[in-house]
Order: structure tokens, then C-alpha cells, then sequence
């Protein structure tokens, strides 16, 4: 039985010259994304229309089975947001896209930009709208930042991405250290590195709930948050 198109979808009966053609069927058998995935992308994009969508490689769930190998470079992220988070290949370190710059956290403590080449096992990436702004009172730890974020929610199964800027007396992050072959990831994060930051002036990106399919709605807000001390920077 054919896919029932929603309600909302109009057909459109569009000529495409036969060069145009050919490189969307290369693209499409290549992906593995539909025809018509590309194109209502392409025109949501030329016409600044914001989809809310979520790009995702992998599934949290196969980084619990042990999946690290690498299989989708940087470079081809960048084509599917500009805000995400994930790992690389074999666990080796924290991935951050922020602005569309792409970091990767290290377990000795460098941060750096990785090559286009470099592969990731786990990512999850959207292009950043905020659909609504929050100044948020002073937070004292992890657990005010999570009731602050969660009053903002609006459900419990649409995935969110939230984005915190301000200043930040103290934080304690953690970086993966990389996997050996075979280890699990309970194995492989029991040895990682923490790091302590201290009045630390900042954009943090905040992975919320985070429903399975890899195509989703995806809500998007960002979150003003002064920690403890003054000056809150306004990204509404």
C-alpha cells in the first residue's frame, strides 16, 4: 500500500531539465533520501521556510551496544544543521556544533577543529531557530537548570533543542575517552576524563527528550540563564 500523503501536502507537477534529473537521483540513491525529501528541503531552504527538522546518525542505542565505528564525515554535517551534538569514531572525545563551527572535545583537554574527513558513529545536528526565549532566574546547579528547561517544554515526546548562554561560575564536564575494540560503553566512559571551569563567560548546547525516529518535528528554544553572577547575554 503507497504512503498516504497528509492532508497539508498539495501534488505539483514540476519539469526538471535532464542534467537536474540525473544529480537528484544520484543524490537520492546515495542518501538514501526521497525524492521528495530533497526537493521540499531545497525549497524550504531557497524560500527561508524553517521545517523543524532533526538530521541523526545512528541511534543512542547502538552506542550502548558498543557501535562506534565512525560512518558519516564532518563535513557532510554541516549540510544538515548548525547545532548538535555527538561523538567520533571509537568514542574519541565530545562532538559540539555551535554556529555551525564543529569542536571536538578531547579527553586530554584540547579542543579542536576537526578535519571534514573525520568520521562520527552518533550525531544529532538541526538548523537553530528559536521559536521562544527565556531569561531565566539565577541557577545554582544542574538540577534548577532542569526545572527551568523543563517549564519550557511543551510535551513529552517532541525532541527539543536547547540553547543556554551565560555566565557560569563553575563547570564540571566530562569528555569520553577513546573506546578500545570491543568495550561497551559503560566500559569505555567508567575511565573518563572530568574538567572543572571557573567564571566561565558561555553557550552551552543542551540535549533534551529525544524520541526515536530520525526524521521528527523538532522544537527549538533558546534559553537565556544567568549562574550565580551578573551580566546575562541577550540572544533574543
Amino acid at each position: 500500500m503507497p504512503p498516504t500523503r497528509p492532508q497539508n501536502h498539495q501534488p505539483l507537477l514540476v519539469g526538471l531539465p535532464g542534467s537536474l534529473q540525473k544529480l537528484l537521483e544520484e543524490h537520492c540513491q546515495r542518501s538514501g533520501e526521497s525524492a521528495e525529501h530533497v526537493i521540499h528541503s531545497a525549497l524550504a531552504a531557497y524560500l527561508g521556510h524553517e521545517r523543524h527538522t532533526i538530521f541523526q546518525v545512528s541511534t543512542s542505542g547502538a552506542l550502548v551496544k558498543g557501535v562506534y565505528d565512525g560512518c558519516v564525515k564532518v563535513g557532510e554535517l554541516r549540510r544538515h544543521g548548525d547545532f548538535g551534538l555527538g561523538t567520533f569514531d571509537s568514542l574519541d572525545g565530545e562532538g559540539i556544533m555551535l554556529d555551525g563551527e564543529i569542536w571536538q572535545a578531547r579527553s586530554d583537554g584540547t579542543v579542536t577543529h576537526p578535519p571534514d574527513d573525520a568520521l562520527v558513529p552518533f550525531w544529532v545536528a538541526t538548523h537553530f531557530v528559536a521559536d521562544a526565549t527565556s531569561k531565566g532566574s539565577k541557577v545554582t546547579g544542574w538540577a534548577g537548570l532542569v526545572r527551568e528547561i523543563d517549564a519550557l517544554r511543551s510535551g513529552e515526546n517532541i525532541s527539543f533543542a536547547i540553547r543556554v548562554s551565560g555566565n557560569f561560575r563553575r563547570v564540571k564536564y566530562r569528555t569520553a575517552c577513546k573506546a578500545k575494540p570491543g568495550e561497551s560503553l559503560v566500559e569505555a566512559t567508567s575511565h573518563q576524563a572530568e574538567f572543572t571551569a571557573e567564571d566561565v563567560l558561555g553557550t552551552s548546547s543542551v540535549s533534551g527528550r529525544q524520541p526515536m525516529p530520525v526524521r521528527l518535528t523538532f522544537r527549538v528554544i533558546t534559553f537565556i540563564c544567568s549562574a550565580m553572577i551578573a551580566s546575562v547575554l541577550d540572544m533574543s
